[in-house]
């Protein structure tokens, strides 16, 4: 047993007392948390760039939940029961990395065994190709890697961090510094719309003061991703390319 007194000077340690149990951290994934935001709860990326531009795990518990919850709650499959394919960037992990994806595979979610694969091999083998040039398009940044009889080849591959997720933050700046007499972006869940006898909706803005930001910035580039994927588009030609189009007319036409 162990004592607690006010005062540190007064505590003491007692030898063989055991430690205080551990706070245990509940892990949620996919809408749990996100339909619902919790004020006890943080929201953090997985995922997270080192010094050389490589995207690498940052919480590897969290991870192993978000896994763990996607096969087996929504695939309905037993983790003990099936082989685990990995797919690891194009720019591939480093070897404490897959190391450490080994580890949490085997120990944490116990699959009989695992195998780790390059994205852009996959992404080729899925096309029913064996050699091809893979471009790969995503949130985190974009890719292009030549892929030759199942092997990527790493001195012709290149590799940006710019990717969707740039572009949201890009847009969120762009349109709060636009807004003005104190508008600001509001997520749906924290505006509330009540409707009189008369048939007139009022608005009226909810109380988010005591949520923890972290989940007020993710609602915010989520909305920011739905006006980025149902107003944004790219222009056919550039305005230069349209320029010389419109010269050449008038040049026929002459």
């Amino acid at each position: 047993a162990a004592g607690f007194a006010e005062n540190a000077a007064d505590a003491m340690d007692v030898e063989g007392a055991d430690p205080p149990p551990k706070k245990e951290k509940k892990v949620y994934s996919g809408d749990d948390l996100t339909l619902k935001p919790m004020i006890s709860s943080e929201m953090r990326d997985v995922f997270q760039r080192n010094s050389d531009g490589r995207l690498t795990v940052a919480d590897w518990e969290s991870l192993q939940e978000i896994l763990r919850n996607a096969i087996q709650r929504h695939l309905k499959y037993e983790l003990k029961q099936h082989p685990l394919v990995i797919v690891e960037p194009t720019t591939r992990w480093d070897q404490a990395t897959r190391v450490k994806a080994t580890e949490h595979m085997f120990e944490g979610l116990e699959v009989p065994a695992i195998f780790l694969a390059r994205g852009a091999v996959m992404a080729s083998f899925a096309s029913a190709r064996s050699t091809s040039l893979v471009v790969d398009v995503g949130c985190q940044g974009y890719s292009v890697s030549p892929v030759v009889e199942g092997y990527i080849l790493e001195r012709a591959s290149m590799s940006s961090p710019v990717g969707g997720r740039v572009m949201s933050e890009k847009l969120e700046q762009i349109l709060t510094t636009r807004l003005t007499n104190g508008a600001e972006l509001r997520p749906l869940h924290e505006v509330r719309r009540k409707k009189q006898s008369s048939g007139k909706i009022d608005i009226a803005l909810v109380d988010v003061s005591n949520l923890p930001e972290s989940h007020r910035a993710f609602h915010r580039l989520r909305l920011v991703d739905d006006m980025k994927h149902e107003l944004c588009r790219l222009p056919i030609a550039t305005e230069n390319e349209e320029n010389k189009e419109d010269e050449e007319k008038q040049g026929d036409d002459a």
